[in-house]
């Protein structure tokens, strides 16, 4: 059984990951489907890890998504 909330668990770490490598990743909870964003607060070094601070040093670059290729 997997857990219904994406955001509790590993496959948040998993997505930001993704994200930040330039995939688009999409979560699919019952019949919804949603574009998952980077995480607030993330940070993605220039090396490609993703960063969880509890303030926001500099050294890391907050990265927009990918653009959806569906419209």
């Amino acid at each position: 059984m997997l857990e219904a909330g994406w955001w509790r668990c590993h496959r948040r770490i998993i997505a930001d990951y993704l994200i930040a490598a330039g995939d688009v990743v999409y979560h699919i909870v019952g019949r919804e489907v949603r574009q998952a964003m980077l995480t607030d607060g993330a940070i993605v070094s220039e090396n490609g890890s993703v960063r969880y601070p509890a303030s926001r040093p500099s050294g890391g670059v907050k990265i927009p998504p990918p653009q959806s290729p569906h419209p």
